[in-house]
């Protein structure tokens, strides 16, 4: 079996009132909060942005009403389906609250924070497959607000339904899960830190500054997020939010990145 991080392809729906992003940033916990969900309103980045079936807003999932139907019976027991307002269109926040301590750290290749059992971030997942043979869309309590996976049988469905904005990252193979992978090395910055909201205005006021895989960079008036995937290479992101791990990294002044051209 796989195992894979849900993503969305590209998210183009946002919150109508910018002030709820902060209260947002930490609310999909894993844990129930239908009997407390007010629903607020969402829409579209701009008039003629496409739709899609999966978005994503504050790293929670957002479904169509098509993929809520078709995926409905992977997600009973597993996850609440939350409304959203909008004008048009049926939107729904995915709350997966189906919590499995699943990782199998003796194996894993993981970094934590300083000072700290916690782990910061796992560079190379190995899970224990007896505790997801029968899964398809969990989360796990070391990043219960940032991460949903999803395995073979999710994905599947959500291909034989062509259902669109949905992807899917793979971070593990059961068929491969003895093989020993390259690890990437933990690159070590130096000199002064700063807290990511110091670090957010120094990049605006034009410097570069980084993190464990993380940096950030001002391209074209606006911040650019890159991360370093598992593989090695590097992916560029405008972010309609900030990812919450982020949020609790000390970043540190580097050189100015390349960056591609759009």
């Amino acid at each position: 079996m796989k195992v894979y991080i849900l993503l969305a392809e590209k998210s183009n729906l946002v919150f109508e009132n910018e002030e709820v992003i902060e209260a947002f940033l930490d609310k999909f916990r894993g844990l129930p909060m239908s009997s407390d969900w007010e629903p607020v309103w969402i829409e579209e980045v701009s008039q003629n942005a496409p739709k899609y079936d999966m978005n994503e807003l504050s790293c929670n999932p957002i479904f169509s009403e098509k993929a809520v139907s078709v995926l409905n019976h992977l997600l009973e027991g597993k996850a609440e389906v939350l409304p959203y307002q909008h004008k048009h269109d049926k939107y729904f926040a995915i709350n997966v609250t189906n919590m499995i301590d699943c990782i199998d750290f003796s194996k894993a290749d993981f970094s934590t924070y300083t000072g700290s059992d916690s782990v910061k971030e796992i560079n190379k997942y190995v899970f224990i497959e007896s505790l997801i043979a029968d899964e398809s869309i969990f989360k796990t309590p070391q990043h219960s607000m940032t991460r949903v996976f999803v395995t073979d049988q999710f994905r599947d469905k959500v291909l034989e339904a062509k259902l669109t904005g949905f992807k899917f990252r793979e971070v593990w193979d059961s068929a491969r899960s003895s093989e020993k992978e390259p690890v990437i090395e933990q690159i070590q910055y130096h000199g002064q830190s700063y807290p990511f909201k110091e670090a957010v205005q120094l990049v605006m006021q034009g410097k570069t500054l980084a993190s464990d895989k993380w940096l950030m960079q001002r391209e074209n008036g606006e911040l650019h997020i890159r991360t370093r995937e598992l593989n090695g290479s590097y992916t560029w992101f405008e972010p309609i939010f900030i990812p919450p791990v982020l949020l609790d990294l000390q970043w540190y002044i580097v050189d100015k990145a390349n960056y591609p051209e759009k």
